[in-house]
């Protein structure tokens, strides 16, 4: 590496070049995943070395996926579009959750197939981790083959598990089952055709090449949340282990300090943080409390700030989106309100082949399952609310209040300001959508202040007499 040569070396020397090498290695074998221990573990503050700054990874994730609402797909044909609708009606919860998988490990991958049992589609989401192969053509990059394999522990009665190893073999036309280990009797390899005609979908993340997988919003940041968490670890021990001194001085033996002050049982038993009341011989003996020096604390509390900072520039969130109010030269909350907005719908644009390739082939198993015919055309679009259900609406104003309630300040933000916010994130809503939007709000917020409230409270907001 250049960055281990001497100094006067590296100013001679250009690191982002080299000699072009022959032939030039290129991996098509997708072997390589997003560690999914680390990237989960970080998210939900359970992995080791990284959980103090678990915290910052929560708006990263939560806050543009809120923002991002749901595609909403459409037809011409009103068959076609009530079939739409209640694939989209079965489809909300799980897209909710594919969306903010992908951010975190960088690829989520969904498969549709028919629940033939509970005449349904069944939305299954596949780990990352456990699509082992992707066999592509080396002339077209067009993906041939996907192979999954898990280890699945499952309750087989009482107080019993049996660990089971399933590798399933996808190809447009076929999907081949295989089980091994403590396989019960009611699961047996099968070979089947593939009524919806896909493979699982792959949803990624900033793919930068012809690769299927993606990139971890964690990528980039993981050197410097792994230093957020350092410094602050290192900032609370140090709190610790430099605790409030006391300085007692005496004019006689220890001892004899100890027995005119009983309460505290001797030097052995003496414990500074329950010393609430001490006795010292008038003008003869003095205590004093010995502080940390504010410069110590001063100087990690500068560290933490610098490091955050670098987080929020290269989450791509806005920092209001973290709970900081903006102030200072930091930019404006219509500034970062546009920066918001513009992560949105970069990751709008990122999926909206797969989740058309999705919805197509929900669109086939349903057809297929029912006996219907239906147009293969329709499109697709996002929170398209002149469109959509009452029941998808209502999810999708959910998330945006989901949404708000993160952003810093959002109780007190103008009406205005709300007012913009809400267009930039669905530009073909009316007056009439942001109204409903906000009468829900208001209708919310009063029955939560009327659950809280004492029955006294209660009465005056209903304006009751009594």
């Amino acid at each position: 590496m250049l960055w281990k040569i001497p100094f006067e070396l590296q100013e001679r020397q250009n690191p982002l070049k080299n000699f072009n090498r022959r032939p030039n290695p290129v991996d098509l074998s997708e072997s390589w995943v997003i560690n999914d221990d680390l990237a989960i573990g970080l998210y939900q503050g359970s992995y080791p070395g990284l959980k103090l700054a678990s915290a910052l990874t929560y708006p990263i994730v939560f806050v543009p996926v809120s923002f991002m609402g749901l595609p909403i797909p459409t037809s011409k044909n009103p068959r076609t579009q009530e079939m739409l609708d209640a694939i989209m009606a079965g489809a909300i919860t799980t897209l909710q959750r594919l969306f903010q998988l992908r951010r975190i490990v960088g690829t989520s991958w969904i498969w549709p197939n028919w629940d033939a049992k509970n005449s349904r589609i069944y939305h299954e989401l596949i780990p990352n981790a456990s699509v082992v192969d992707i066999i592509r053509s080396i002339d077209s990059g067009e993906v041939l083959q996907i192979i999954t394999e898990e280890q699945i522990t499952v309750k087989v009665a009482e107080n019993q598990t049996s660990v089971i190893t399933r590798k399933r073999y996808f190809t447009a036309t076929s999907v081949r089952v295989e089980y091994t280990g403590d396989v019960p009797a009611n699961l047996v390899n099968r070979q089947t055709r593939n009524p919806s005609g896909i493979m699982p979908i792959p949803f990624a993340n900033d793919v930068l090449d012809n690769s299927i997988r993606g990139q971890s919003v964690f990528g980039r940041l993981l050197s410097d949340l792994k230093n957020y968490h350092d410094t602050d670890l290192k900032w609370t021990q140090t709190l610790v282990k430099f605790n409030v001194k006391m300085v007692q001085s005496i004019t006689a033996k220890p001892a004899d300090w100890f027995e005119q002050n009983p309460q505290f049982g001797g030097a052995d038993s003496f414990d500074i943080e329950k010393a609430e009341l001490l006795m010292n011989k008038h003008g003869e003996e003095e205590t004093e409390f010995v502080f940390p020096e504010a410069a110590m604390t001063e100087a990690f509390e500068k560290k933490l700030g610098q490091n955050f900072y670098k987080i929020v520039q290269g989450s791509g969130v806005p920092e209001m989106a973290f709970g900081l109010v903006t102030t200072g030269n930091h930019a404006s909350a219509e500034e970062q309100m546009t920066t918001l907005a513009n992560t949105v719908r970069d990751d709008q644009t990122q999926i909206d082949a797969p989740i058309h390739e999705y919805f197509a082939a929900c669109l086939r198993l349903m057809a297929g399952a029912t006996m219907t015919q239906v147009d293969p055309e329709f499109d697709h679009g996002w929170n398209d609310l002149e469109v959509v259900s009452q029941e998808t609406k209502a999810k999708i104003f959910q998330m945006f209040s989901d949404g708000m309630s993160k952003l810093a300040g959002a109780a007190a933000m103008p009406l205005e300001t709300q007012h913009k916010l809400f267009l930039m994130t669905y530009p073909k809503a009316t007056e009439a959508d942001f109204e409903v939007w906000r009468t829900g709000l208001d209708k919310a917020a009063k029955y939560k202040q009327f659950q809280t409230a004492t029955y006294t409270e209660a009465l005056d907001a209903e304006g009751s007499e009594e």
